[in-house]
């Protein structure tokens, strides 16, 4: 069975959807994205 990488989309949901709350710096840094990345996700 072959994984297929998430998205960084998929991933700030995934990860917002695991956490009760979340901040913008979290996500950035349990990720590993810039904050380009990360705030083009959430749109």
């Amino acid at each position: 069975m072959f994984l297929i990488p998430l998205t960084p989309d998929e991933r700030v949901y995934d990860y917002i959807y695991q956490q009760s709350r979340v901040r913008l710096t979290d996500i950035e840094e349990d990720l590993q994205l810039n904050r380009i990345q990360t705030v083009y996700a959430l749109r």
